[in-house]
């Protein structure tokens, strides 16, 4: 049982810093800018939202689908936990920012 919660645990950290992650290489490597910059001009521009779920959606699910090939399924709910987190983050930044 301490394993099972362990794992999800271990999932849930790497579905909350895998997306971090994402957006730091897409802004390096995409938009050629620091991470502040890109998140400035991203948000001056009401893209944030969009361009961060779709980050959320694509890191997440890679992570979701290795954990899952492994059959290491506690690890691939805690994925899903860091992306409903993610998804009540964007939720609420879209409706009351």
């Amino acid at each position: 049982m301490q394993k099972q919660h362990t794992d999800f645990l271990t999932g849930l950290l790497i579905g909350i810093i895998a997306p971090i992650i994402g957006f730091y290489f897409f802004s390096k490597l995409g938009m050629k800018l620091e991470i502040d910059e890109a998140y400035k001009q991203l948000s001056s521009r009401n893209l944030l939202t969009y361009v961060g779920t779709i980050n959320i959606v694509v890191t997440n699910a890679f992570v979701f689908f290795v954990f899952n090939k492994k059959n290491q399924w506690q690890k691939a709910k805690g994925v899903i936990g860091a992306s409903l987190i993610y998804a009540i983050v964007i939720l609420y930044i879209d409706f009351f920012s």
